[in-house]
């Protein structure tokens, strides 16, 4: 999203940023006037976004939602300031259908912050017909999702043995220590990849 130059807040409704070329009216997903004065969603209730609803969702952990359902409606998922700052968005499912949007960072200004967005709904539970369970559809619709650019990727420059605790790559990497990297076998057995901690 472009920074605003101009902001209106308007008492208990929510706020506008106005740019160069982009208007939106927010709802706010903290404020009891988002859920028309009651309460915000809590766990396995469901929620749906209509068209012409903007829905920022400006709290750090939904609730363990059933299903999300973005019907030509917006829902935003702001970065924060601090890159070590945590989101988490949790559903079953998440279905964006007729024109909705579903955003976390933009191709020109990337989320940068942490999110996590858990589909949390078993084999067994009801689907949408033809995406099934578990998941995060679209349908005629525009699903945004841009983290900050990494050099992630890369190839070993020398064979790493078992029980190795340095491995030598080819490149720069960003890697940060905590983070979890996979070693990719050399064969067709997906077993044989191995994942450790920096």
């Amino acid at each position: 999203m472009t920074e605003p130059t101009f902001v209106v807040i308007i008492d208990y409704q929510g706020k506008c940023d106005v740019t160069q070329d982009i208007f939106r009216y927010v709802s706010l997903w903290s404020e009891p006037s988002t859920w028309g004065g009651q309460y915000a969603p809590v766990d396995y209730e469901s929620v749906v976004v209509p068209p012409c609803l903007t829905l920022l969702v400006d709290i750090d952990a939904t609730p363990k939602l059933n299903m999300v359902l973005v019907e030509g409606g917006t829902i935003i998922i702001p970065s924060n300031i601090d890159p070590d700052h945590e989101r988490t968005f949790d559903a079953n499912l998440i279905f964006v259908n007729s024109g909705g949007l579903f955003e976390a960072g933009t191709e020109t200004e990337p989320y940068t912050s942490k999110l996590t967005i858990t589909l949390t709904g078993e084999k067994y539970d009801p689907n949408v017909p033809i995406f099934g369970n578990k998941v995060l559809g679209v349908y005629n619709s525009t699903l945004d999702l841009h983290g900050s650019p990494r050099d992630s990727w890369t190839s070993l420059d020398r064979t790493a043995d078992a029980g190795d605790f340095v491995i030598f790559v080819q490149g720069e990497v960003d890697w940060k220590i905590g983070e979890t990297i996979m070693i990719t076998s050399t064969g067709f057995d997906r077993y044989e990849a191995e994942e450790h901690i920096i």
